[in-house]
């Protein structure tokens, strides 16, 4: 958020809605406009049900790569530049920073998504501000505590920078209050893999093979209580829905939980989740 004095910026100060909230109000004409920066809420959000709602109610404008079941909802599309059509950086999980440098002209009208994000500020009234990648970088500085003084020759000179600033401040959140599983069901873990159903992945023809599918992993304690051997199939039943998929041995799930893979093409995760509820708790059985 933007202080209205050019080159001064500040961080929001106070946490704003979630993906549910942001839904629910936008179902409701709280919301009156979606901006959809690469998500698909229809395919990532549990309740695809109250997504279709509010993307039925609000004016949508969806900024990806390619069109997914969400951007067929949108009342304005623009085209977004991929990874190596841009200048930018990629931060991994270890906290290193690698330079990405512009390899090829985006195609057509296609542009980078800070571009994109500038000009529609403007078209609101607003204004961001930035002008340059470099710009960018320089907030980025300023205002990220892991990256305080890390500038761009840097990065480019020592590829792979690892940072090491202070820690970024998380809001506090109360613990929630979770119900214990009844002895006849197990807690459900929903998880992700590398290679899923994502839009660019499934639009590229070298990897959209390689998306495993979904498999009902359990502890193998578990199956002797169940009756059930690796490789049957079971169905596995939540109070929104059921799905049947092959059972798994995988001695890093805890006792008593079953882990599914989400976005996979065999089996919609997402019928079983409550998004409402703190936990899902599932019946497994032999199909």
């Amino acid at each position: 958020m933007r202080t209205g004095v050019p080159g001064i910026t500040t961080v929001p100060a106070s946490t704003g809605l979630d993906s549910r909230g942001i839904l629910e109000a936008a179902a409701a004409g709280r919301i009156t406009t979606l901006l959809l920066l690469g998500a698909d809420p229809l395919a990532d959000f549990p309740d695809a049900a109250l997504a279709a709602r509010a993307l039925e109610r609000a004016t949508v404008i969806a900024v990806d790569l390619f069109v997914n079941d969400s951007g067929r909802c949108a009342d304005v599309i623009l085209a977004a530049a991929g990874p190596t059509e841009v200048d930018g950086s990629f931060t991994n999980l270890e906290g290193r920073v690698t330079a990405l440098r512009r390899k090829v002209t985006a195609p057509g009208t296609a542009r980078a998504d800070w571009e994109i994000a500038a000009e529609l500020a403007q078209m609101l009234g607003a204004d961001l501000g930035l002008e340059s990648v470099e710009g960018i970088w320089d907030e980025i500085g300023r205002l990220v505590p892991t990256h305080a003084g890390l500038a761009r020759t840097d990065v480019e000179s020592r590829e792979g920078v690892l940072v090491t600033g202070g820690r970024v401040p998380l809001p506090t959140v109360a613990a929630p209050v979770v119900p214990p599983v009844d002895a006849y069901s197990f807690r459900l873990v929903a998880t992700r893999v590398m290679y899923d159903g994502g839009t660019t992945l499934a639009h590229s023809p070298s990897s959209a093979h390689l998306a495993p599918g979904t498999s009902v992993a359990l502890n193998p304690v578990d199956f002797a209580k169940l009756g059930v051997a690796a490789g049957d199939d079971v169905t596995v039943t939540a109070p929104k829905g059921s799905l049947r998929a092959p059972a798994r041995a995988d001695a890093g799930v805890p006792r008593g939980a079953v882990a599914l893979t989400v976005n996979q093409p065999n089996a919609s995760v997402h019928s079983l989740i409550d998004a409402s509820t703190i936990v899902t708790d599932v019946r497994v059985e032999r199909s």
